[in-house]
């Protein structure tokens, strides 16, 4: 097994019961077998900055991490950067298990329209395909 497989691995374990979760969930809502939670604007706005945080700003500030830790080298080594994009996918897969909120809870259109847009993008973006990894090694010079 390859690197990028053990990635996707990763990708598939992490996104794949958040994916089912949601639409078991939104089934049950659906069905009306589970009750529509109340949640308060404060607890919205909450899970909308949490998930853009796991879903932008986190990654983005690990990629700068690992950029600045790169800096008097000449480019990284294999092992260090699969490291890395394990982290990256870690913390951008939470993502789509937060979104589960939006279909069991009353939320107004706005926050959750954002949380479901941030987790589709989450589970687009992050995909480790091999066509992102081999660009990602070009830009980090993995060795």
């Amino acid at each position: 097994m390859t690197q990028v497989d053990g990635l996707k691995k990763t990708y598939y374990l992490m996104t794949g019961p958040a994916l089912a979760g949601l639409v078991v969930s939104g089934m049950a809502r659906t069905k009306e077998i589970i009750p529509l939670w109340h949640m308060e604007k404060g607890g919205q706005v909450l899970l909308l900055v949490i998930c853009a945080v796991t879903c932008f700003a986190a990654p983005l500030m690990m990629r700068t991490l690992f950029a600045h830790s790169l800096k008097d080298r000449h480019g990284a080594q294999a092992d260090r950067f699969f490291k890395f994009q394990q982290r990256l996918l870690l913390v951008s897969q939470l993502t789509p298990w937060w979104t589960m909120f939006v279909v069991v809870a009353e939320f107004e259109k706005f926050h959750g329209s954002a949380i479901i847009l941030m987790g589709l993008y989450a589970v687009y973006y992050y995909y480790p395909s091999q066509r992102r990894i081999a660009f990602d090694q070009r830009i980090f010079r993995v060795k």
